[in-house]
């Protein structure tokens, strides 16, 4: 078997559904990821106790938590133009694909069919290696390194399953990724950036002197210049691009596509429109100020522990500058 040369889609045309994102009350988006999410849902999803096909990854390279198999087909691969991509060295472009076979029939129990995609590696249902499999509820398939559960769920549950996931992955006072978050989009962002030869950079961000503002403002007003400073992060990102807060008043961002010079480009001008943009309060403005430390991945010799430990580096070197400055090295 020979992997699949080219980076098109053999069949179906890979389509977006339009959608639109959450907002919390001040306006912020409410993803995990800023622009993105961890689950996705169809804008044509049946409503009410329908059938709905997922796949649940349970091993593997995947920044997803959840899969929702809501087209007549649906294909895997390390392709972008895949729905479903995995950046595992041993997952062919179009590796195998799953056939919902009575997707127009959202009243019938869903019958799904894995296909392999002539891959290098093969395609496992149940350890058994297979061409053209009809799946059942609990299968687990084995894709390159990845290990998924087929499930089949109603849309009552799928609602409840993506709750208690928000709730695990997205930090609950600002609306962004939260730490363990971040850091599984930015372990995945670093690899696919590895595989695609792409340039990328990581941003870490800390509120200057933050103890002065909660000392003279309070801790709520402190609360809200987090909030305030989040949806600053959020706006001055791309979708492709993750915003997460680590903790505290620190914050990252992965800028994907981004080398060392674009990334300090974009970080001086947020440091200066931050600097500029006080956070309104109902006693009056609050002014404040980020140090920003900026690292670009180096291939082959940085990973993600390494590119943090280099960002973080750069973010004690603008404190010790004398704050509100970006240092990018």
């Amino acid at each position: 078997m020979s992997d699949n040369s080219s980076d098109q889609k053999p069949l179906a045309e890979n389509k977006t559904p339009d959608g639109t994102e959450p907002t919390d009350t001040n306006g912020v988006p409410t993803a995990p990821f800023g622009p993105q999410t961890d689950v996705h849902f169809a804008t044509n999803m049946p409503l009410g106790g329908a059938r709905i096909p997922v796949l649940l990854p349970l091993r593997g390279i995947t920044s997803e938590k959840l899969y929702i198999l809501d087209k007549q087909e649906t294909w895997i691969g390390r392709s972008t133009h895949a729905e479903i991509q995995l950046t595992d060295g041993l997952v062919s472009r179009f590796h195998a694909k799953v056939v919902w076979e009575n997707s127009d029939h959202p009243n019938e129990f869903p019958r799904c069919i894995l296909l392999d995609g002539q891959s290098r590696n093969g395609t496992f249902v149940n350890r058994k290696k297979i061409q053209n499999e009809p799946l059942s509820d609990g299968d687990r398939v084995v894709i390159g390194s990845t290990l998924l559960a087929y499930l089949v769920k109603d849309t009552q549950e799928l609602d409840y399953d993506s709750r208690i996931l928000y709730r695990a992955t997205t930090d609950s006072l600002t609306f962004v990724a939260n730490r363990v978050s971040f850091e599984e989009a930015g372990i995945h962002a670093v690899n696919a950036a590895d595989r695609h030869k792409q340039p990328l950079s990581l941003c870490l961000i800390d509120i200057d002197i933050f103890k002065d503002i909660n000392d003279k403002w309070g801790h709520p007003a402190g609360d809200q210049v987090l909030r305030h400073l989040a949806s600053m992060l959020l706006l001055s990102v791309r979708n492709s691009d993750v915003v997460g807060r680590l903790g505290g008043d620190e914050f990252g961002i992965v800028l994907t596509g981004a080398d060392l010079n674009d990334a300090y480009t974009t970080m001086l001008k947020l440091c200066m429109d931050i600097a500029a943009t006080p956070c309104a309060v109902e006693m009056g403005l609050i002014p404040f100020a980020v140090s920003i430390g900026v690292a670009g991945l180096k291939l082959p010799e940085m990973d993600w522990a390494a590119l943090s430990k280099a960002a973080d580096e750069n973010l004690y070197k603008a404190k010790q500058s004398g704050r509100n400055c970006v240092i990018a090295r």
